[in-house]
């Protein structure tokens, strides 16, 4: 006997909360301190070898000035791709309607009325004022926060997805 409510979601998204929903799963996914610790290892050790190391070695420390400041780039790169990625996409403005329950999730648009086995999902991730439903390793579902506060789900949500996908992190 089924004993678990089904939760119901009807929603869209607000002006920029998906772009905000990217860069969750992007600071999710990034090690920042390492990163900027080898950065700036790489920046000091290339400016000591450029000033310091004469002319054979200054090469090399040209070289360690690249590398610490490819990561910046790359990090500065990939928060402008977010940004391109959800800028005109009509998707992002549409209406969602999510209907969760024990057999799965049943997801209506726009053009799209399907049901999504809980099998798909890899892991779930709460970070920030999202719920990122994973489905591979940079695919995600964004269940927005507030609407889980709006309905008084959270704690439902948050029991069924703990029932049905593999990992899921709760983080604040």
């Amino acid at each position: 006997m089924d004993t678990h409510k089904d939760i119901e979601l009807t929603f869209r998204y607000l002006p920029g909360e998906y772009l905000q929903a990217l860069r969750a799963h992007q600071f999710a996914r990034t090690f920042l301190a390492v990163d900027t610790g080898f950065s700036l290892l790489m920046l000091v050790c290339g400016l000591a070898t450029f000033w310091w190391g004469g002319a054979f070695y200054r090469w090399l420390g040209l070289a360690f000035i690249g590398l610490g400041l490819l990561l910046p780039v790359l990090y500065a790169l990939a928060r402008l791709a977010a940004r391109q990625k959800v800028a005109n996409e009509a998707k992002f403005k549409q209406e969602y309607r999510l209907t969760f329950s024990e057999r799965g999730i049943h997801f209506r648009t726009h053009g799209i009325d399907s049901h999504i086995d809980w099998s798909y999902y890899q892991s779930a991730l709460r970070i920030g004022n999202f719920y990122l439903m994973y489905y591979s390793r940079d695919d995600f579902t964004v269940i927005p926060k507030r609407v889980l506060q709006e309905t008084g789900t959270t704690e439902a949500f948050e029991e069924m997805l703990h029932r049905h996908v593999p990992k899921v992190e709760l983080r604040s």
